[in-house]
């Protein structure tokens, strides 16, 4: 499946992270020149690349859907100085966009898998054990299916926490 990569949203996910082009090309395993095509003009890819590009942003690949990004809503920081106005430290915005695209990914995660997500109401007087339990019946995962998972969560994670 092809979809149109929105040069102006490319351009905007990567200045809002101040990625430069050089490094971004790097991690997309292209040409600086043909990754500057991308910014410059709306050109129809591979789902795939739009997820890899995206990816790299903490977002699903419909962000390219958009006609302009909207700007995530950040808590009112009350931390003043003297002449200033309040201001996020650049980490802390991450932080949020961070949990902002957990949240939503686990929001979505009933619908793409099927996975009941417990309310933690249900949940919050089990033990580590119990609430294992509870979670496999509710997946009709094994433990040795489990096990063979985390393996290659484990994987995943390495390798997102390397392409950041």
């Amino acid at each position: 499946m092809k979809i149109l990569l929105k040069h102006n949203i490319l351009q905007e996910l990567r200045e809002s992270r101040s990625i430069p082009k050089e490094i971004l090309s790097k991690k997309l395993g292209i040409s600086v020149s043909d990754y500057e095509k991308y910014e410059n003009e709306d050109i129809e890819v591979d789902i795939g690349f739009a997820e890899k590009v995206a990816g790299i942003y903490k977002r699903n690949w419909s962000v390219f859907l958009l006609d302009n990004l909207q700007k995530a809503k950040i808590p009112r920081d009350n931390r003043t100085t003297e002449n200033q106005s309040p201001t996020l430290h650049e980490k802390t915005a991450e932080a949020i966009e961070d949990a902002n695209y957990i949240y939503e990914f686990v929001q979505g995660l009933e619908s793409h898998t099927g996975l009941k997500i417990p309310k933690f109401e249900d949940i919050e007087d089990l033990n580590a054990e119990e609430l294992a339990e509870r979670i496999r019946s509710i997946s009709g995962i094994s433990i040795e299916e489990q096990e063979k998972f985390e393996i290659s969560i484990a994987c995943l994670y390495k390798c997102f926490r390397k392409s950041f």
